[in-house]
């Protein structure tokens, strides 16, 4: 048997032109799989399903492409450029921090940066984090983590987590959104803040469907 995500719970979305955010790839895969089982013909359209990373970086380059800013000013950088500008940063410091293998100190510190940002610690517990300084891997970090802001703000740099924290912030202020359609949640029971803080910016200007999903067996 084979675990097949049910599409039971989208039927309703599935009929209507929003688009389906899911939190990951993999689920996105999973439905669409689910989606092309159902279909009795060769050739069909595909249902608006994407993963909220694909999203962000999609909405990214429309946004810039109809000339709003912050959009317009910064670079998103991809997860291999990341691991790059993490790599040169760890590089420059081991005449002080000698690492046995810094490309995997370098993924694990961008996966560290990432769950930061998309929990706010930086915002939100920032003292917390701080009186942990004392500590050599999180003054490491910490240090690291102030190298690469430093780096991404000369070279007008965006990380994926960067650039979902200016999309907010953009959504904090504008007066109309520049996206179109409606969205189904598919999946995010408990989401980090930061995608939080999107999806109540998307219900102030858009239908906002949020949709728990189920598992059948096949």
């Amino acid at each position: 048997m084979v675990n097949r995500v049910s599409l039971e719970p989208l039927q309703q979305a599935l009929s209507k032109d929003v688009t389906i955010l899911v939190p990951n790839n993999r689920l996105r895969d999973a439905l669409i799989d689910s989606y092309t089982a159902t279909q009795t013909k060769a050739v069909f359209s595909s249902p608006s399903i994407i993963s909220i990373d694909v999203w962000i970086r999609s909405t990214w380059e429309e946004l810039a492409c109809q000339g709003l800013s912050p959009f317009t000013d910064w670079f998103p950088v991809s997860s291999s450029e990341e691991f790059f500008l993490w790599i040169s940063i760890l590089e420059n410091e081991r005449s002080k921090i000698p690492l046995l293998q810094p490309e995997e100190t370098a993924r694990s510190v961008s996966h560290s940066y990432q769950l930061m940002r998309q929990c706010k610690l930086d915002e939100l517990h920032v003292n917390t984090l701080l009186s942990y300084r004392m500590l050599p891997d999180i003054a490491a970090f910490l240090n690291w983590k102030k190298q690469f802001e430093t780096l991404c703000q000369e070279k007008k740099l965006a990380s994926l987590a960067d650039c979902l924290v200016l999309i907010n912030s953009y959504f904090r202020t504008c007066e109309n959104s520049p996206l179109n359609g409606g969205f189904s949640l598919f999946g995010f029971a408990s989401p980090p803040p930061i995608y939080a803080e999107l999806f109540d910016h998307l219900s102030r200007y858009h239908e906002v469907e949020r949709i728990e999903p189920g598992l059948s067996l096949i």
